[in-house]
């Protein structure tokens, strides 16, 4: 199933929030590219559960439709400058409470790459096939 906006913020989709006319200059590059990471997880979740929800331009991506259950990746372009991308460390793993880890990839093709990295390592989608295929981007 493509990426879905949460039911908290279900009435806008995804692509509509990132081709608002209120984004200009530096915005709207930076809603381009992140257009460009929905379209990569469209053509490579087909089956895989992927809600996410919008904050300041930042996609954050979760396993559940659900407001508690929290953040596992967020993803943000920067516009020319690249992205921001970062997970949520699991808790047996991590070494202090509601650590995050985060990465600058400079390109798209890089930041496909890391969305990976972190989809993998905060553990949110175990077992995933989809997520196994995308391995070779790694």
């Amino acid at each position: 199933m493509p990426i879905k906006r949460s039911q908290q913020q279900a009435h806008e989709s995804l692509e509509d929030f990132y081709k608002r006319d209120e984004w200009k200059g530096g915005w709207e590059i930076a809603a381009k590219n992140m257009l460009e990471i929905i379209d990569f997880l469209n053509e490579n979740f087909i089956d895989t559960k992927l809600i996410a929800m919008t904050s300041h331009q930042r996609l954050c991506i979760q396993n559940k439709d659900d407001e508690t259950s929290g953040w596992l990746v967020v993803v943000q372009s920067v516009g020319l400058d690249g992205y921001y991308i970062e997970y949520k460390v699991p808790n047996d793993k991590a070494p202090w409470e509601n650590a995050w880890i985060k990465g600058t990839p400079k390109s798209l093709k890089e930041a496909k790459k890391y969305l990976v990295i972190s989809m993998l390592a905060c553990e949110g989608w175990p077992g995933n096939k989809e997520l196994e295929k995308l391995k070779e981007l790694i």
